[in-house]
């Protein structure tokens, strides 16, 4: 599993949706969707079973904010459906 910044990849998905989600809780938003470029991220969120994978409390705090919303739905989007949001990312990267 690829590292990044002492987590996985899978890790700083999900740390990055919670942030989106304080943000958005920040500016009043009542109703929101949010798009995920990891398949699995978007999937574990948005499952309502348990989770037991290693980001399964960063899962769990992602799903507590969300309820604090009238509606939030979490989507999975490509990478390449989400390019302005990539090239950010790879910009912080470098």
């Amino acid at each position: 599993m690829r590292k990044f910044l002492g987590l996985s990849v899978f890790a700083a998905e999900a740390v990055a949706v919670i942030h989106g989600l304080r943000f958005a809780k920040e500016l009043g938003f009542l109703s929101i969707i949010v798009e995920e470029d990891s398949r699995s991220v978007a999937r574990k969120i948005n499952n309502h079973e348990h989770d037991f994978s290693d980001i399964s409390a960063l899962t769990w705090f992602a799903k507590e904010i969300a309820k604090e919303f009238q509606a939030c739905a979490l989507h999975f989007i490509g990478r390449y459906g989400n390019k302005i949001a990539h090239a950010m990312a790879q910009e912080g990267l470098s």
